[in-house]
């Protein structure tokens, strides 16, 4: 047993503290880690009995119970028994501060939508998520008090009405609730007088709530969480105590099996590795089940992954950055007993800009090249990277324009930072004003210019002359060179996507856009002219006539339908955020970004190598001006809130820590850290 403690609230009483129970506590094996967390709510204590009530009966059962004996030999159980002690001492629901725990994570439909920290959470929060991403649990549960029901996720609805949310894992919360209740010895009778169909229940349609920690864990971390209310009595009589030891207890040593080891657990490794000493090469690999959106990863190290499952026979995926991916069907039995599969990845080697994830891959290509042969294809078309849903975002401080000698330097740097996005398929790229200037709502005029080149750059040249209008920021536009990203498709070039803007439109008649070819496309829509709009146009050219003009034929799509349907790098968005709060919670991406790395030379020195993320949707990726991050904080509205910059983010690199010159310049500074970091992003993709 082994005792670790994280700060809790300001309060000197507020160490929250948690015990290990495990065959090697403390060490860093392949086991998968599970926990319980109690008395989340002050004046809901019954958690803390019960989670030292179930320390107590492991260790002293550890040599007879089965069941203790497969827990602690087949994972690592955390048990916290108080996340709010100074509310436990108030007898009150809520902390120090007066905020409800439960309450208070960050939440898909807070405004913006993110699950970051904000930095307004309470202490004990910041800490329960820190810990989560620290450890990463496989699945937890959280005691209450003041009902007898497994309640699972979904908590929150968009319209913020009650009803069933379900999560993409819904059928596998299902199953756990389930088996938690009707091992409880009350809860999945028909004599429980609020819950009396079975003892569990959805979260929004009990009743919806908002900022719960149930739903951040999951879908922050992927760990599967379920919230026991463990007794009807918000703060039962000290008599009742061991009765309430005796109903929870089958149910309590039952579900840290039946998550951990009752799904599919297994191993991802090369099968044509580097051998050192003659042991296989583990991978970390992202695991994914046939229609199911959730991304379960195993660890760095040992290549090991538990992922929670109800019965019944799926088809696994395993995806690792340079190797091929690999299918298994497996079938999960209905005895809790789980499945173990192994997955064996061979290496790829890559071709070209794009990534190569196998033959499959290699043959669409292929037959994309012949279809279209007479037409020609972008380099970005014959070979297809895997369909990419995660985007890397990249943020720019606008100082480094400022710091240039004239307007022809600094439009040159700017063409360079563009260069640097195309590369390296960034999806989005923010220009940081960190420029000193007496009103922040305004942009600076080193943000202003490079935001107006990055746009014009990003722009396929067929679509400027309409889109982009003259300016003086654009004066040195001819000295820049060419993006060639693989959206601006040339007049004799085909591809199933094309950017387009919309001549004129009417209604019956649709919308005419120009393409960049000899003919233009027609789309049903009405769509007001001079809009951009991505187009679908096909395999190959399909001419028809249209008031005798020959046109083609074209659907509307989403401007990230290539990159998710074909992995197609499609250019990039482009804003400005006035300071560093809005950089991080102004994401125009759902959920908001989940993985922030921050780059300076003041940050951690971590070989590429040995370089890991948590697994990500959507990443920011922060680069300061000449004075660094550092600089940007200390003019910045979070100044006071934050003291060190690095708090701000998840990792906070140095990704040239051998240089042999005082300084790196920012474009060179962009290409050394987005090779530095590629790897390890490709690596956590959820993809």
């Amino acid at each position: 047993m082994q005792n670790h403690s994280r700060s809790g609230a300001r309060s000197a009483k507020s160490q929250l503290l948690a015990l290990e129970l495990a065959a090697s506590p403390g060490s860093t094996n392949a086991l998968p880690h599970f926990r319980y967390v109690g008395n989340l709510h002050g004046n809901e204590p019954t958690g803390r009995v019960l989670t030292l009530a179930l320390a107590e009966y492991i260790c002293e059962a550890r040599g007879e119970d089965p069941q203790v004996a497969q827990i602690l030999a087949g994972m690592h159980l955390w048990l916290m028994p108080s996340a709010n002690p100074d509310g436990f001492d108030q007898r009150t629901r809520e902390n120090i501060n007066n905020v409800d725990l439960n309450r208070d994570f960050p939440d898909r439909f807070s405004k913006p939508p993110s699950l970051m920290p904000t930095g307004s959470e309470q202490a004990e929060v910041r800490a329960l998520m820190d810990w989560s991403r620290r450890i990463g649990f496989t699945a937890s549960a959280a005691m209450h008090e003041g009902a007898l029901v497994a309640n699972y996720p979904m908590d929150g609805t968009p319209d913020r009405s009650t009803q069933y949310a379900a999560s993409p894992d819904d059928g596998t919360f299902r199953h756990l609730a389930t088996k938690y209740a009707q091992a409880h010895t009350r809860m999945a009778l028909p004599t429980n007088k609020e819950f009396p169909n079975g003892g569990i229940t959805n979260g929004a349609a009990w009743y919806p709530i908002y900022g719960s920690m149930q739903d951040w864990v999951y879908l922050a971390t992927g760990c599967f969480e379920l919230t026991v209310e463990v007794s009807e009595s918000k703060w039962p009589p000290m008599a009742s105590l061991g009765a309430l030891w005796k109903e929870n207890k089958a149910s309590l040593l039952g579900l840290p099996l039946l998550a951990v080891l009752g799904g599919v657990r297994g191993v991802v490794k090369a099968s044509n590795p580097l051998r050192q000493g003659g042991i296989d090469t583990p991978l970390r690999a992202n695991i994914t089940v046939a229609g199911i959106e959730t991304v379960v990863q195993s660890r760095e190290g040992t290549g090991v992954f538990a992922r929670p499952l109800a019965p019944g026979t799926y088809e696994l995926q395993a995806r690792a950055h340079g190797y091929t991916t690999a299918t298994q069907q497996t079938t999960v039995p209905d005895d809790g007993t789980g499945v173990e599969v192994l997955f064996e990845l061979k290496r790829v080697a890559s071709s070209g800009r794009a990534r190569r994830a196998g033959g499959e891959e290699a043959a669409d290509g292929a037959a994309a090249l012949d279809s279209v042969a007479a037409w020609g294809v972008n380099p970005g078309g014959a070979l297809r990277a895997p369909k990419r849903h995660s985007t890397i975002s990249m943020a720019v401080g606008a100082s480094c324009i400022e710091n240039t000698q004239n307007q022809q330097l600094a439009s040159l740097l700017a063409s360079q930072i563009a260069r640097a996005a195309a590369i390296f398929n960034i999806d989005e790229v923010i220009v940081l004003d960190d420029v000193e200037r007496p009103d922040r709502d305004v942009p600076s005029p080193a943000a202003a210019l490079l935001a107006r080149i990055l746009q014009f750059m990003e722009t396929p040249q067929y679509l400027r002359k309409a889109l982009i209008p003259m300016h003086p920021d654009l004066k040195f536009a001819g000295l820049m060179p060419p993006l060639d990203a693989t959206h601006h498709l040339r007049t004799h070039e085909w591809g199933t996507y094309r950017e387009g803007v919309v001549r004129h439109s009417a209604p019956g008649d649709g919308s005419v856009v120009d393409i960049g070819l000899e003919h233009d496309a027609l789309i049903p829509e009405q769509v007001a002219p001079g809009t951009r709009v991505t187009l679908h146009v096909g395999a190959a050219p399909q001419l028809g006539q249209v008031h005798g003009q020959a046109v083609h034929g074209a659907s509307l799509a989403a401007p990230t339908d290539p990159r998710a349907k074909e992995g197609r790098a499609w250019g990039y968005l482009t804003r400005v955020a006035p300071s560093l709060q809005a950089l991080l919670q102004a994401s125009p991406f759902e959920g908001g970004y989940d993985l922030c790395v921050g780059t300076s030379e003041r940050g951690e020195c971590t070989p590429a190598e040995e370089l890991q993320f948590r697994p990500y949707r959507h990443a920011l990726l922060v680069f300061g001006g000449p004075a660094g991050l550092e600089a940007c904080l200390r003019g910045d509205a979070w100044a006071a809130k934050y003291r060190d910059v690095a708090q701000l983010f998840d990792r906070y690199v140095n990704t040239c820590f051998h240089q042999g010159s005082r300084t790196i310049r920012t474009e060179e500074a962009l290409f050394i850290s987005l090779t530095f970091l590629d790897p390890a992003l490709q690596r956590c993709c959820m993809d």
